[in-house]
């Protein structure tokens, strides 16, 4: 019998699995906002950061940066919820779906993104990520070979009991689950795709705040008083929440503090000279 369900499950991949575990059933937690930031200014500090560093900075590591000092600015946000009861979290732990090796949808993480520069954001990211789309990712790599065992209808008990020990910050080192496995909210790269208005569904397991997808950059003609026409690049971004967390009041300060950041780079928290 055991031979029978492993043989089944290798019909699903490992992503197909994941999503088969997290959306058997409906949630009604979820609430829906989109958002347009400009990146005119953004834009002209990632040239100066990337001609300080001599490295490809590029919109997403500033987008990264952005969501991390929100949560700073915005201390309540950043919490997680076990076992009914809200509980603050200690870092600031971000997560970005990436595609691993095989088309695989995964996350990579990093940690404590506030207290970081632009630079050492990137470092890691370009790490992580190459590690993963190379196949080269341990405890990724651990957590897929685990999962492989596991039969398509066992695997959301899996994930609810991961993503529970995860919150709790129990770690298991050979099936590759770390403490707080998935951070304080999930980044998703759309716009890379193409993609101008999409919003990606919230993942039970992880027990984040949300997910926050960024889509294809926009152009906006706009009519100056001289009788000139200026264009401004926006970045619109989807937010998929959890209200059991976050509320309008909440959602507004969240938005309010990222746009302070889209127009004035000098307001992070680690103070860069460009």
């Amino acid at each position: 019998m055991f031979y029978y369900f492993q043989h089944r499950s290798t019909f699903h991949s490992h992503s197909k699995k994941f999503n088969m575990a997290a959306f058997d059933q409906s949630f009604d937690s979820t609430v829906y906002a989109r958002v347009k930031f400009d990146i005119s200014k953004a834009k002209e500090y990632i040239k100066k950061l990337c001609e300080k560093t001599k490295k490809d900075i590029n919109l997403t590591i500033y987008w990264i940066k952005v969501v991390g000092d929100v949560f700073v600015r915005v201390p309540e946000s950043n919490e997680k919820i076990r076992f009914g009861l809200k509980g603050k979290r200690k870092t600031v732990d971000i997560s970005i779906i990436i595609n691993a090796k095989g088309n695989e949808m995964t996350y990579l993480t990093i940690r404590d993104v506030p207290n970081k520069t632009f630079e050492q954001v990137y470092d890691e990211y370009v790490s992580k990520s190459d590690k993963l789309k190379k196949g080269q990712d341990e405890a990724y790599n651990k957590t897929r070979y685990f999962l492989k065992f596991i039969p398509s209808f066992c695997m959301n008990i899996v994930m609810e009991l991961m993503g529970i020990l995860s919150t709790i910050n129990i770690s298991i080192p050979c099936i590759g689950l770390k403490k707080n496995h998935y951070g304080s909210v999930i980044l998703s790269l759309m716009g890379g795709y193409g993609l101008k208005n999409i919003y990606v569904p919230l993942f039970p397991y992880t027990y984040t705040i949300g997910v926050f997808s960024s889509c294809e950059i926009e152009e906006k003609k706009s009519l100056n008083l001289d009788g000139s026409v200026s264009v401004k690049e926006y970045l619109p971004v989807n937010f998929t929440l959890d209200h059991r967390y976050m509320d309008g009041v909440l959602s507004s300060k969240m938005v309010k503090a990222a746009r302070i950041l889209f127009d004035d780079p000098n307001e992070f928290q680690v103070k860069e000279t460009v």
